[in-house]
């Protein structure tokens, strides 16, 4: 039960805000005005993504309530706990911008990748730290010894951590620059977690 009240939390912001917008929002709201001209109707708009979420929830309770009394796979309670409030927290920044664009503000569309992209970015970063040897399928032929396995999840955490921060800056960005600049940091995230994780992992299986 513990595990459903933050996400209960974000699901009742989003369903407030749509409720309190509701009135003041015109019944046929604007998207990519500058590229394709393209009306939806308000009640899609506002209700969308807070029905997204809570879709999201009731399966994260029967998850729970699946594996409660499943022994090897009660460690992944917590990890799919913290990867689902981290999509809600996204999803209710989207839900943010959508309705702040139909209330007339000029707000940048660009902005939901650095968002979404960045705060994936940082749940795995907080789940890694979870996993074992044994959840990559790194077995007795690739045995790695325990501090070297914490130092490579310590790297790994961090890279993916400091590279989901970096790419939400990039919403601080103002005019067209913010896409190329969010797309060059993603890039060079996954090549430096990617060349990371491999100069760690040889090095652990070479002693």
């Amino acid at each position: 039960m513990k595990k459903l009240v933050f996400p209960l939390l974000l699901v009742s912001i989003a369903i407030l805000a749509s409720l309190w917008l509701l009135p003041q929002l015109p019944k046929q709201i604007v998207t990519n005005v500058e590229y394709n001209s393209t009306t939806m109707s308000k009640n899609v708009t506002v209700w969308l993504i807070p029905i997204v979420m809570s879709i999201l929830i009731v399966i994260l309770g029967l998850t729970s309530s699946w594996i409660k009394n499943r022994v090897s796979h009660a460690r992944m309670s917590k990890p799919i706990a913290s990867i689902l409030n981290n999509v809600l927290f996204v999803l209710l920044l989207v839900h943010g911008i959508i309705l702040a664009y139909g209330m007339g503000y000029n707000l940048n569309e660009n902005m939901i990748g650095p968002l979404v992209t960045g705060a994936v970015f940082i749940a795995v970063g907080n789940f890694f730290p979870r996993l074992k040897p044994s959840s990559l399928e790194l077995k007795r032929s690739a045995s790695i010894d325990e501090n070297v396995w914490r130092s490579i999840q310590r790297f790994i955490s961090k890279a993916f951590v400091m590279c989901g921060a970096l790419m939400l800056l990039c919403i601080l960005i103002p005019g067209p620059a913010m896409l190329p600049i969010f797309i060059g940091i993603l890039l060079l995230s996954i090549a430096v977690i990617c060349a990371g994780f491999y100069y760690n992992f040889k090095r652990a299986i070479a002693k």
